[in-house]
């Protein structure tokens, strides 16, 4: 069965530069600890299979 997801990014206002939230943080969001002032409004879609996903 394949399923649809979103998720939202978390945007460096300095730079530009963005992070899914997966995966180790870069180091201009590693060590903050309320990272939500830094998510974006743009959202990300993907298509996988439940067979294929480990978390869900």
């Amino acid at each position: 069965m394949a399923v649809l997801f979103a998720w939202n990014t978390h945007l460096n206002p300095k730079t530009g530069e963005t992070w899914s939230g997966h995966a180790r943080p870069p180091a201009w969001i590693r060590d903050v600890k309320d990272r939500t002032k830094f998510l974006s409004s743009e959202h990300r879609i993907g298509v996988g299979f439940l067979s294929d996903m480990r978390h869900i």
